[in-house]
């Protein structure tokens, strides 16, 4: 990561959480998310308060099971294993393995729910312990000197969501980036306008590559 990219605040606020990418590689900073889909923000609340005794004691799925069959009392519980029954989910995640991990499961244990993804999680979980989440809309921000890093839906790219870029009036949303105290970083996809954003990483997907482009700016 470029050293511009580094935090340069104690606080990290990520207004749009998902799976909260940059605040995971900087996670010993304070750290506070919003995020607008409750089923996100359930899960994040269960691992910001998850022991590793707790973590290892989640059940392991058969192939043929359902979430449903493992009787969990906590929905955070539950959407977090339900991500992990696919790979790259934008909308609701499976509600039982699916076809790619019934394939793939055996061959790739680090990339689904098995013991490698609990034993990993059980390890990492008390470096997240600090952190705040709310369940709220990117306005819902606090208005604090902070490293921003905005990581909306993307405009063109971005509607399959279950909160997605078809909710989002990006014309209002940059001008809140534009009113963010501290470090902002921006992220997008190449073609977006709603900010002067310029090319950044070349990602890959399973299928194709995609342009990623920044906009950054220091207040």
């Amino acid at each position: 990561m470029q050293l511009w990219a580094l935090p340069a605040h104690g606080l990290i606020i990520e207004p749009f959480a998902g799976s909260a990418c940059y605040s995971l590689r900087h996670h010993e900073k304070q750290v506070f998310l919003v995020e607008k889909n409750p089923g996100l923000v359930a899960l994040w609340k269960f691992l910001i308060g998850s022991t590793p005794k707790q973590i290892r004691s989640l059940p392991l799925i058969r192939l043929d099971q359902e979430v449903a069959d493992l009787h969990l009392s906590d929905p955070g519980a539950e959407m977090l294993i339900r991500y992990w029954l696919a790979r790259g989910c934008a909308s609701d995640p499976p509600t039982q393995p699916n076809a790619w991990m019934v394939k793939h499961a055996k061959k790739y244990p680090g990339c689904f729910w098995g013991v490698t993804i609990r034993e990993r999680i059980a390890r990492q979980v008390e470096a997240i312990r600090h952190w705040q989440i709310i369940e709220g809309d990117y306005e819902d921000s606090p208005d604090v000197e902070a490293t921003w890093f905005i990581d909306p839906p993307y405009q063109e790219a971005g509607t399959s969501y279950k909160c997605g870029a078809d909710e989002i009036q990006f014309e209002t949303l940059a001008k809140f980036c534009r009113s963010c105290r501290g470090q902002v970083l921006v992220c997008e996809n190449q073609g977006a306008t709603w900010l002067p954003f310029v090319p950044f990483a070349i990602t890959k997907g399973t299928r194709k590559s995609s342009q990623e482009v920044l906009w950054s700016a220091k207040q």
